[in-house]
């Protein structure tokens, strides 16, 4: 039971914790309105409001807590969240790395190192599924998502964002500082940011850990 609570976490973990917390702004149909737009070739775009540092984070998944660390670099265009979780039985670090448009998703425990690796056509943003930099209200009516105003949150003037279902039900509560998540409430993971180091990261941590045998997807 525990084995398969695990392998559930990892997965959601893969999908929401790449920056703070989640994967990207993925566009399934590969295509994108004048309204919304997408970061592919131009890797000088600023995605975060800060070009690099370390962010801590704490977070609760189906009641077990988790503190994902997220490293980035040239202004979030390089990501390497870092969660490591202790189930007893297993423990299993998984490592999301994006440079530019390359991702991997790996997996780490005392039994095999594997990954898999994948070209994207976007750029990672958020977990909340949309450039924050790029609201226009056309976005914010086609994903749900409402203005709450601004709050002081780790001494950054955030904004409060709330994103429903189509049925007018509450999915999550966001505060976010430009495209960095600092606290979500509500959605299948909550977690919010502890602290962000001002610092340049360990270039290590966006490159592939020693004996990971990549599958190309």
């Amino acid at each position: 039971m525990k084995t398969l609570k695990c392998i559930y976490l990892l997965v959601l973990i893969s999908l929401l914790c790449a920056c703070g917390g989640g994967s990207g702004t993925k566009n399934t149909e590969n295509t994108v309105d004048s309204n919304e737009k997408v970061v592919t070739e131009n890797t000088q775009q600023k995605l975060f409001p800060i070009e690099r540092g370390i962010i801590h984070q704490k977070a609760t998944a189906m009641g077990i807590d988790i503190n994902p660390v997220i490293y980035f670099d040239k202004w979030g265009l390089w990501q390497a969240s870092y969660t490591t979780m202790d189930m007893g039985i297993v423990n299993i670090t998984t490592i999301q790395l994006t440079k530019d448009r390359d991702q991997w998703s790996i997996t780490l425990n005392k039994d095999e190192k594997k990954g898999t690796h994948s070209q994207l056509g976007y750029s990672p943003a958020n977990a909340a599924g949309v450039d924050l930099n790029e609201l226009t209200k056309e976005i914010m009516e086609r994903h749900h998502i409402e203005s709450l105003g601004e709050e002081k949150f780790l001494g950054y003037t955030c904004k409060k964002y709330r994103m429903k279902r189509s049925d007018g039900t509450v999915r999550m509560d966001l505060l976010a500082y430009g495209n960095i998540l600092m606290k979500v409430t509500g959605g299948m993971m909550d977690f919010e940011v502890t602290k962000i180091e001002d610092t340049t990261p360990p270039a290590d941590k966006f490159e592939i850990p020693e004996g990971v045998v990549i599958t190309e997807q």
